[in-house]
């Protein structure tokens, strides 16, 4: 770090090209008025162009204006062998670096009036670049742990709640059993058996709905170009029963290509798709696939429109949290985590998933926006 440098020591015929040469960090003289009159090799690199061509040019074209009308009277208010150190964002040649500089004040030795006349300043620069990455990587990491966490703790209710609803109609009805074996009536233990067994089903369902959302990003994406309008065809294909079952209509025409995995965006689709047939009250269902190229941020938004039973503004996220339900499993059997899955697989691809209103008709829309990353 250069501290307490004076004019004369500046002009030293072998010390400072010497020095400029070997410095890692970014070096800047300027001017009292902040005109650069030299730059050393570090700041060259990063910042393009010659010596001579940053000559007299204003440290204005180098710092962020922002930052640098905030620091400048601070700086111009420095006492001998005093400094003072901000962070800044340079634009340099290849990107927006960020840097810590350290500024000297340069003293002439002459006194005049009794005070020593100011030079100019000493800008010393280390790049914090990586380290910001890095603390950014950090920030991100200690995001998804809180989700992790908050994905742990609903799970832990779930266990508690959800799971125990099965294992207590087994014990239950275990009991009643015993009960019975001694009356011989076979129509109630045949029917008791039967709710065993579906506890056993509903619990198998739940913890494998559990082992799914917890396999999603354990594996790196197969990202690829994928054929939407084809994909929904295969998507059909695997739904041609539920479709059969509500004489549901789909309707799905002139969808992009877009590079995304291929097994997951299916799933994505199927579940929503799957959704709206089974939360459909209508004589005549039918879901609508529609997309639009959004070039503000470069992204396709895709839209899955249904005439459903529809959803409160209020429960609008809600549904998208793992395992909450808005019916009753008698109504609308399932695990509740369909949508969770949903919103697993969009955040995987960098993107978003919400639901809008569908203005004055019944029945959803849901919103998916995927990252046009060709």
């Amino acid at each position: 770090m250069i501290i307490n440098l004076q004019l004369t020591d500046l002009q030293s015929e072998y010390a400072v090209p010497n020095l400029l040469k070997t410095m890692t960090n970014w070096f800047m003289l300027t001017d009292e008025d902040f005109s650069i009159k030299q730059v050393n090799a570090a700041f060259l690199k990063s910042m393009g162009g010659t010596a001579k061509l940053w000559q007299d040019v204003p440290i204005t074209e180098v710092l962020s204006p922002e930052h640098w009308n905030r620091y400048k009277p601070v700086i111009k208010r420095l006492a001998i062998n005093t400094t003072e150190s901000y962070e800044t964002r340079v634009q340099t040649t290849r990107d927006l670096a960020y840097l810590l500089f350290v500024v000297t004040p340069l003293y002439k030795r002459l006194w005049v009036g009794g005070r020593r006349n100011r030079a100019g300043y000493v800008f010393v620069g280390t790049d914090l670049t990586q380290y910001k990455a890095s603390q950014e990587r950090m920030q991100a990491y200690a995001n998804d742990l809180e989700v992790s966490n908050e994905a742990l703790e609903r799970f832990a209710y779930i266990a508690s709640h959800d799971l125990k609803e099965p294992i207590r109609n087994i014990g239950n009805f275990a009991q009643l059993l015993r009960r019975h074996l001694a009356k011989g009536s076979e129509a109630e233990l045949s029917e008791y058996l039967g709710f065993i067994e579906d506890s056993v089903d509903g619990m198998n369902q739940l913890v494998e709905a559990v082992m799914a959302i917890s396999r999603l990003g354990q594996e790196a994406l197969d990202l690829q170009e994928v054929d939407v309008q084809a994909m929904l065809q295969d998507v059909q294909e695997r739904l041609e029963k539920r479709i059969a079952e509500t004489d549901a209509r789909l309707i799905y025409k002139g969808l992009p290509t877009v590079t995304a995995d291929l097994q997951l965006l299916r799933q994505l689709f199927q579940n929503l798709i799957d959704n709206a047939l089974k939360y459909n009250q209508s004589s005549d269902p039918v879901v609508e696939i529609s997309a639009e190229y959004v070039e503000q941020t470069r992204s396709f938004r895709f839209r899955i429109i249904d005439n459903g039973i529809g959803i409160e503004p209020n429960y609008r996220e809600q549904i998208f949290e793992m395992f909450k339900r808005l019916h009753s499993r008698s109504s609308y059997p399932g695990t509740g985590i369909g949508l969770a899955i949903c919103r697993r697989i969009v955040e995987l691809h960098g993107g978003q998933i919400w639901v809008e209103d569908r203005k004055e008709q019944t029945g959803s829309v849901f919103v998916v926006e995927l990252p046009d990353n060709s």
